[in-house]
C-alpha cells in the first residue's frame, strides 16, 4: 500500500506527506478509480493542509473529489468543524462553498458556529455562517 501517512514532527516530513498525497491523487485522477485505503491518506493529507492553511491544496482535494466533505476526519470532525479549530477564514469559506454543511455537529456534538465561538474566533469568520 502507498502511503502518505507518517509522524510529522518537521515542516519536511509534513512536506514530504503532503506531496505523497498529491501523487495518490495524481494517480486516481488518471485511472479514474476511488479510493480504497489510500482515502484514509488523503484525508491525513487534508488534515495537515487544513492545520498548516494551505487553500490550494485543500482545493485540488476538493476539486478532484478526493474529500467526503460531510463525512468526519481525525476525531470524529467534519473538515469544516476541524478547520474552525485552525481559524483560517479562506478554507472555511473554501470548504462551504463546496458545499459543507455548517449544522453538522462534531464529536462532541458542537456545530461550526458554536466551536467558532468557543474558540473566540473574530467576526470575520463568524461571519461566513
Amino acid at each position: 500500500m502507498e502511503t502518505a501517512f507518517v509522524l510529522v514532527d518537521t515542516y519536511e516530513q509534513y512536506t514530504i506527506a503532503l506531496a505523497r498525497a498529491h501523487d495518490i491523487i495524481d494517480k486516481y485522477s488518471y485511472t479514474g478509480n476511488h479510493f480504497n485505503n489510500d482515502y484514509y491518506e488523503i484525508m491525513y493529507a487534508t488534515c495537515l493542509a487544513i492545520e498548516h492553511g494551505l487553500t490550494n491544496d485543500v482545493r485540488m482535494f476538493l476539486l478532484h473529489g478526493h474529500i467526503l466533505i460531510n463525512s468526519s476526519l481525525i476525531g470524529d470532525s467534519t473538515p469544516l468543524c476541524y478547520s474552525i479549530q485552525f481559524g483560517h477564514a479562506d478554507i472555511i469559506q473554501l470548504l462551504l462553498d463546496f458545499g459543507a454543511d455548517p449544522s453538522i455537529p462534531d464529536g462532541n456534538n458542537m456545530t461550526p458556529i458554536q466551536l467558532a465561538h468557543s474558540f473566540e474566533l473574530g467576526s470575520d469568520i463568524l461571519s461566513l455562517f
